[in-house]
């Protein structure tokens, strides 16, 4: 084999290997995109805003349903609270995982590689989302059934079709769960 094949083969496994990584990257991305998930973070006006209507308590069970870059629970964790955060994307899972190691929040933050559908919610006393229009109907549904009367949801931007507000600020939008909430049918 000549030096000038050699060079050949070299360079096109090393641009393969390149292009595989790259795939694999833009893939982590994709994937959830086909459970309709896409991530739009949280701006920092908006997060200051979401963190003082929910008034959290130390005795609040928190979960960040879709929680992206990990922004609303490092925030959180940040003030002292234990929080959950669930996100689909394993690409993200790793990012928030490598975060909370790096401010060495691992024993206040933990990260659910899941869909948020999966899981039973009823434990949670605050409830985080920026969600998308197309779920904010069978979520309502969901939160409905499994949330405890008290459980507070604090959702950036999108509203519950059925439920009504209790506080709003900036898009930033509060709902109580309540025996009426509960009795009423969605």
């Amino acid at each position: 084999m000549s030096f000038i094949n050699f060079l050949c083969i070299y360079s096109l496994s090393v641009t393969l290997f390149i292009l595989l990584i790259f795939l694999g990257r833009m893939l982590s991305f994709a994937l959830p995109m086909l459970h309709r998930a896409v991530f739009v973070p949280s701006t920092d006006d908006k997060l200051k805003i979401m963190l003082k209507l929910a008034k959290p308590r130390k005795k609040d069970k928190i979960i960040d349903l879709g929680c992206g870059d990990g922004k609303i629970i490092f925030a959180l964790a940040k003030q002292g609270f234990n929080v959950v955060g669930v996100e689909i994307n394993p690409f993200l899972v790793k990012k928030c995982q490598k975060k909370a190691k790096e401010l060495k929040l691992e024993k206040s933050v933990t990260i659910v590689n899941n869909s948020f559908w999966n899981l039973n919610l009823s434990k949670y006393d605050l409830v985080f989302l920026y969600g998308t229009a197309y779920i904010m109907e069978r979520l309502e549904k969901k939160l409905q059934k499994e949330l405890k009367p008290g459980s507070r949801i604090i959702s950036n931007y999108f509203q519950f079709p059925q439920w009504s507000v209790e506080k709003k600020e900036n898009e930033v939008r509060v709902y109580e769960v309540t025996p009426a909430t509960l009795r009423s049918e969605i």
